[in-house]
């Protein structure tokens, strides 16, 4: 019978703990999914820049390895005709420090 009292009273407490996570003792253990959520702090990062990779050096046995490409397009109309059409492209490597820079007008 004394078995039987244990497994009944275990068994109330997880269903207790199950059914009101948030107030389990003085100490007040929040396993609350939303509580959680709130307190995760992530920070979002930043895009590299075209400078961020031509600066990359390699270190103590590091490779690196980068590469930024930028498009730019201006289309000027005028009564729907176009008048002037200007590109520009960039492309920036670098391979393990070596970098190289390749620039287009149109």
């Amino acid at each position: 019978m004394t078995n039987f009292s244990v497994v009944v009273v275990l068994a109330a407490f997880v269903c207790a703990l199950n059914a009101n996570p948030t107030n389990f003792g003085s100490g007040g253990l929040d396993t609350s999914f939303d509580d959680a959520w709130e307190k995760l702090s992530i920070s979002t990062p930043k895009p590299l820049t075209e400078q961020d990779i031509e600066n990359l050096r390699p270190s103590n046995d590091t490779v690196v390895q980068g590469q930024s490409h930028y498009t730019s397009k201006h289309v000027e109309t005028k009564n729907g005709v176009i008048t002037n059409e200007e590109s520009d492209t960039k492309d920036v490597t670098n391979d393990n420090g070596n970098v190289s820079k390749h620039e287009t007008k149109n």
